[in-house]
């Protein structure tokens, strides 16, 4: 579980510190002293073929931030509802994040969706705007090679989050994770998408008030 030291700090230092005279009580009262808002992250797999399997990561935050919500995942942008495959097919299918909202499903009759929990994480509403945001990676999708598991790891490195090491080591064709040690390259910037067959990221989260909380 993951949690950034300055939030426990603070957690801490406010539940230690909370005591307060409040003006005209005549003796010592308590002041209330709200923590960090918090979301909780579970980060979960299921089997794609044979052991290898695919790795989502679902959030979930409490109001008013509840919006932040929902399912993050990765495959090939040709999975996109936005997809229109590029006049120039070279250009096609480069690992990305898939359409906010929609789940994906293992090919039918091969794997099954067991939904193994792999970790859980303890999240900052800025690690969840993090996570949330569209992205797509210079390397085209492979199955074993670069792919969603790819994608998700360099995804939670970037927001500062920690896989667990039995995602790590499980990479190669015969790892429960394959691909997941693989090179994405370097992620397309969002006025080059169309070129690509997306129109662009898909439209940025709301402000979620950092500082406010």
């Amino acid at each position: 579980m993951k949690s950034p030291v300055w939030a426990i700090g603070a957690y801490v230092a406010g539940v230690v510190f909370a005591g307060a005279v409040i003006p005209g009580a005549g003796e010592r009262g308590v002041a209330a002293v709200a923590g960090p808002v918090m979301c909780r992250g579970e980060l979960r797999s299921w089997v794609v073929a044979g052991r290898g399997r695919h790795l989502y990561l679902d959030v979930e935050c409490p109001e008013p931030y509840a919006y932040l919500s929902g399912r993050i995942e990765f495959g090939g942008a040709s999975l996109r509802e936005d997809y229109r495959a590029p006049e120039d097919r070279a250009y096609g299918d480069r690992v990305s994040r898939m359409t906010r909202g929609v789940r994906l499903m293992p090919p039918a009759g091969i794997g099954f969706v067991d939904n193994r929990l792999e970790a859980v994480f303890e999240l900052t509403l800025e690690q969840v705007a993090c996570l949330q945001r569209d992205r797509m990676w210079s390397a085209r999708y492979v199955l074993v090679g670069a792919n969603s598991n790819s994608a998700m790891l360099a995804t939670l490195g970037d927001c500062d989050c920690e896989a667990p090491a039995r995602v790590i080591g499980g990479a190669g064709l015969f790892g429960e994770f394959p691909g997941v040690d693989a090179e994405l390259g370097d992620e397309i910037e969002a006025g080059r998408w169309a070129r690509y067959g997306v129109a662009g990221p898909t439209e940025a989260l709301p402000d979620v008030g950092f500082g406010d909380e």
